[in-house]
């Protein structure tokens, strides 16, 4: 699913604007937490980066304290 796609997607369940969802995720592609396609690579699949995978996987080690 691509970033745009996702966005729809994720604008529709929550009711969440299309706008509010798209710059949120567009800080997200800033922060090198989620990657996807852009204007020069269109189409690649949204995904969250490895550095977005370690914060997780830290933030559910320290959920238990």
């Amino acid at each position: 699913m691509t970033l745009t796609a996702l966005a729809d997607q994720v604008s529709t369940k929550t009711g969440i604007p299309y706008s509010t969802v798209k710059w949120n995720m567009r800080v997200l592609v800033d922060l090198e937490l989620l990657q996807g396609g852009n204007a020069d690579n269109r189409g690649c699949p949204a995904e969250y980066t490895e550095v977005a995978r370690l914060v997780v996987n830290e933030l559910d080690s320290t959920e238990t304290l």
